[in-house]
Parts: C-alpha cells; sequence; structure tokens
C-alpha cells in the first residue's frame, strides 16, 4: 500500500484516520490483497489471502511472490514485475497459482505500481481474486457445448440454432457438408446461396409470420447440394422461452425427405396408373364377355371362350408385370399367351425379335394371338396332325420410323375358306391395330392355310431387348 506523506503535525490525524481506514478495508476485503517490493519481496498479506493460499501473513511476509508460483509458470511473475518496474499496470489477468498444500487455484489478477511522494516506484500491490468457480462453469459449459456439437455431428438430420431475431447462430457439420458454404456465409447468405429460387418467398415468407408470431414453424423446401442438386427438406423450428414467455432462441431440425417425395409421388403415379389399368381391364373383360356370349352356341361353349380370352387378358398383365407396368416384353409376352398350344405340340416356329411394347399395344396382341391361335386349333393348322404356324417377329425401318413386323403363317391344314362374316378377333385385331394403335393387321385366307400380316409404328423408346444368356 501506498503510504501518505504528511507536511505538518495539523494533518497527522487526518493521515491516522485515512490510514486506518485504507487498512479497515484492506482486512476485511473479500478478495487477497498482497504487498510487495519492486524485486518481488512480500511486505503485507491480508486474511482474504491467507483464505486463498493457505499461508499465515507470518509464513510469508518477508519471503519472493514466487512461492506462488505455479509449474510451468515461474516465468510469469518476473515479467509482471517488469512491467510494474515500467510503471505499467496490469488488469484482469488471468492465471493460475498454487496454494501452500501444493494445490492450484485460478485466479483474476490486477497489479498496481506503488510510488513515493517523488514518483519513484517502489513496490508492487497486488489483488488477486478466485474464479475457480466461474473457470469450473465455463468448463462445464465448453463440455456441454462440446457434447452438444458432438451429439448435433452424429445425428442423420441437419440441426441448426438462431437468434431471437431469426440470424443463424449454429449449424451441425452435416448442413455445411451438404450445401458447401462456410459458416459465416450460412450465417446470412443461406437462402440465396443454397435455396430453389422457387421456394425462397414462401420459405422466407413464413418464417417471418413465425418470429412475428412467435409460433412453431414448418415447412418443405428444395435446397441445392454442393454438386448442384436440389433435393427436398422438410424443416421444423421451435422457439426457447425464458420465465417471462420472451423467445431466446429458436431450436430447429431439417430433415431430407427427398427419397420419400419421389416415393410418394411415384406412389401416386401407380396408383392413377393402376385405377386408369383396373378401368380398362374391366372395360376390356366386358367387352369379351359380351362377345363371348353372343357367338357361343351354348353355355359351356361361352365359359370356354371366355375363359380363354380372359387367359390372354392375364399374359398379358404378366408380361406386363416383368416390365414393372411400363412396357412388357414382346417375346415373353408371346410365349405366355401361345402357352398352352406350346406346351402340347412342337408344330409352332417361333422366331421373333424380342423388343419393349407398349402396354396397350401388348394387351392388343395377345387378345389377338389368342384368337389365332384358338382359330388354328379349331379350324386351321393346329386342327390337323400335319398343321405348321410360324411366327416371325421383326424390326424394319419404314417412312415414319421404326415398324414391328409378325408374320403368322399357317401351313399343312385343312383347305382353308374365308369366313362370311369377320368374327370377334378377326374385327378386334384389325380395328384395334387401325384405330387404336395407327397400324394395320391384313388377313390372307390362303387354301394353304390362314396368313395374317401385322405392322406397327414404334415408339422412340420401344429399344431391342438382348436375347437371353
Amino acid at each position: 500500500m501506498a503510504c501518505a506523506v504528511t507536511n505538518g503535525p495539523g494533518e497527522k490525524s487526518s493521515v491516522a484516520l485515512i490510514n486506518g481506514w485504507l487498512a479497515a478495508i484492506v482486512e476485511s476485503s473479500d478478495d487477497a490483497i498482497v504487498g510487495k517490493t519492486a524485486d518481488g519481496t512480500i511486505t503485507s498479506w491480508n486474511p482474504a489471502a491467507h483464505k486463498l493460499f493457505g499461508y499465515r501473513a507470518d509464513e510469508v511476509i518477508g519471503r519472493p511472490i514466487a512461492i506462488l508460483a505455479a509449474p510451468d509458470r515461474e516465468n510469469e511473475m518476473p515479467a509482471i514485475l517488469e512491467r510494474i518496474r515500467r510503471g505499467e499496470k496490469v488488469q484482469r489477468y488471468e492465471t493460475v497459482r498454487r496454494r501452500k498444500d501444493g494445490g492450484l487455484v485460478d485466479v483474476s489478477l490486477t497489479v498496481s505500481p506503488i510510488l513515493d511522494p517523488t514518483g519513484g516506484i517502489i513496490g508492487a500491490s497486488k489483488i488477486a481474486r478466485d474464479i475457480s468457480e466461474r473457470k469450473h462453469a465455463e468448463q462445464a459449459l465448453r463440455e456441454s457445448e462440446e457434447r452438444f456439437r458432438a451429439l448435433a455431428n452424429t445425428v442423420p438430420d441437419i440441426i441448426w440454432m438462431a437468434s431471437p431475431d431469426g440470424t443463424m447462430t449454429f449449424v451441425n457439420d452435416r448442413w455445411l457438408r451438404f450445401c458447401g458454404i462456410a459458416p459465416e456465409q450460412n450465417a446470412g447468405q443461406w437462402p440465396e446461396l443454397a435455396m430453389h429460387p422457387d421456394d425462397r418467398e414462401r420459405c422466407l415468407e413464413q418464417w417471418a409470420r413465425a418470429l412475428r408470431e412467435g409460433a412453431d414453424y414448418e415447412i418443405e423446401v428444395r435446397h441445392r447440394s454442393h454438386n448442384g442438386e436440389y433435393r427436398w427438406f422438410l424443416t421444423r423450428a421451435t422457439p426457447v422461452r425464458d420465465d417471462q414467455g420472451r423467445v431466446t432462441a429458436w431450436f430447429g431440425s431439417t430433415t431430407d425427405i427427398h427419397d420419400r417425395r419421389q416415393a410418394e409421388d411415384r406412389q401416386r403415379r401407380l396408383t392413377s396408373e393402376l385405377s386408369h389399368r383396373v378401368k380398362n381391364i374391366l372395360s376390356v373383360v366386358q367387352v369379351l364377355a359380351s362377345r363371348s356370349g353372343a357367338k357361343a352356341a351354348s353355355v359351356a361353349e361361352c365359359i370356354e371362350m371366355f375363359q380363354g380370352r380372359l387367359q390372354a387378358l392375364s399374359a398379358a398383365q404378366s408380361a406386363l408385370g416383368a416390365g414393372q407396368w411400363n412396357w412388357a416384353s414382346l417375346a415373353g409376352l408371346v410365349q405366355t399367351t401361345l402357352g398352352p398350344y406350346l406346351a402340347e405340340t412342337d408344330r409352332i416356329r417361333l422366331d421373333v425379335q424380342d423388343l419393349r411394347l407398349d402396354p396397350e399395344i401388348a394387351l392388343t396382341l395377345a387378345i389377338g394371338l389368342h384368337e389365332l391361335a384358338t382359330n388354328a386349333a379349331k379350324y386351321g393348322a393346329l386342327s390337323s396332325p400335319t398343321g405348321r404356324i410360324t411366327l416371325t417377329g421383326r424390326v424394319e425401318t419404314g417412312q415414319d420410323g421404326d415398324e414391328l413386323h409378325l408374320l403368322w403363317q399357317e401351313d399343312g391344314g385343312p383347305e382353308v375358306e374365308p369366313p362370311k362374316a369377320a368374327g370377334f378377333g378377326t374385327t378386334m385385331l384389325t380395328q384395334a391395330m387401325q384405330y387404336q394403335h395407327k397400324g394395320r393387321a391384313e388377313l390372307d385366307w390362303r387354301k394353304e392355310g390362314l396368313v395374317c400380316r401385322i405392322v406397327l409404328l414404334l415408339e422412340p423408346a420401344a429399344g431391342t431387348l438382348d436375347p437371353p444368356q
């Protein structure tokens, strides 16, 4: 402590009073107050210093202040004394000091030079405050933040926090890796850098409303990844409030739902497609039932005809199922439709180039091939042991693009005569090919056997399939 200088005996009582007050303040202070010479010898030691460091005053006065130096910090005190000798003041210097029992204590130091009446530096006063509790709290907070960051970076979602005004204050590494922007950019530029332009205005409007009303926030938007791909995300946020109900922060999560949305879109398309197909199939079934009943001479014949046509319909559905209902293999359709006849005889020769057929064409072809095979079994080549059928299929280039040319040729059966009236199969095949599929079907009733030529214009996606290995 500095000593007051007096100029006359009249001032001694005032000086004594002031020094008494100063001494009382030092003695009652909760902070450790230590006086030392310019070379670091301890000259005064208050009760708070005894409590903080464990030494009594009589144990330390006259000893060097270096007895309090912590391991690996021996150079701190000479550096501080050097600054004091230069007339500098050291304020709120946080360090570690060693207690009498060898334990370490976190302290905050303020060291000031003590001047004589002429302004010379004769020593220093040090105020040491125990900051152990604060340090422990800070360490606990750091550990808590580290655990939070570790947890936030482990979960598969994007985790983020924002201030009450909506400014981003934290985002986990998953988001930064996804969008490829720096943390400082994310604080304010992420809408322009990462969000799909078509979703930006809607997102910012709803976010502003949530901030204004302090209400939960939920939205689905698209964000751009570092490689330029846009993916759908579901973002939810909820406000964190204090005891007075004021919003102190926002906690949010952003979940990648792109695959789920795509699956939902596919499901909707499939449902719509299924509804369309079911209606079409029911219409076809209705027509098949009506035509089978109209031409049959008996109930048994009607049932037989109807069952055969349903089998052809089933063959088309099986071929479409193998192509995920988007297309049917021509070779697979032929094999499935003619299966009942192929199993009983080797008199049907197939030479069909495989390719993908449109579902509607597949359905028409399946029923048409069934009608041709049924007619051959009753009246044509398959009704005679010597009859033969050859079915060939090739893709050829026509005026308007690639065309499928199918040739059904019967030989060796009974002599053929043209029918007096076109039957259901003939009518369905020729009219469907012409009006529904922009193709043509021609029937040549030769005496040697029926020849049916079918030409269909193929869609560009109807590429040929590799032959089975």
